[in-house]
């Protein structure tokens, strides 16, 4: 899989982040997307920075309603902590991620829990990406 140094994480809420610091809570995977794949992993939603519009498309994306999506910016997250994570013994290849394009974001891809995680160890795997995420990089800060 050839994929970019770096991957962005959106915050949509304020709660995901303080003095500038994002939350572990912002990596928690979204348990409801585990059905609709077959290898019943969970996922966290990233945009790879393939080149340097990314961040900007990233903190510009709006929704249907035309709210911005990522209102209080994104963090930023290196591979290769994404790898040192994914070989740990304790996670037992049950974390990875992948490039999974939407249309109009072929830039989005998921982190991946996969579904033998207990629980306990997805909440130290998102606590880690956390601490070697990037400080909140907001609107302004681009």
């Amino acid at each position: 899989m050839d994929l970019p140094d770096h991957c962005l994480r959106g915050l949509r809420t304020a709660d995901l982040s303080k003095d500038g610091q994002v939350s572990a809570q912002a990596f928690k995977p979204n348990e409801k997307t585990a059905g609709a794949r077959d290898d019943g992993a969970q996922e966290s939603s990233v945009n790879w920075e393939d080149d340097d519009t990314v961040l900007h498309q990233t903190l510009t994306a709006r929704n249907e309603s035309g709210s911005l999506l990522f209102a209080h910016g994104a963090v930023r997250v290196p591979r290769a902590e994404l790898d040192h994570v994914a070989g740990l013994p304790q996670v037992q290849h049950g974390f990875s991620y992948e490039r999974s394009a939407l249309p109009g974001n072929p830039y989005h891809g998921n982190l991946l829990f996969h579904k033998h995680l207990p629980k306990q160890t997805i909440n130290l795997i998102i606590a880690f990406l956390a601490l070697v995420s990037s400080p909140v990089i907001n609107h302004d800060d681009k």
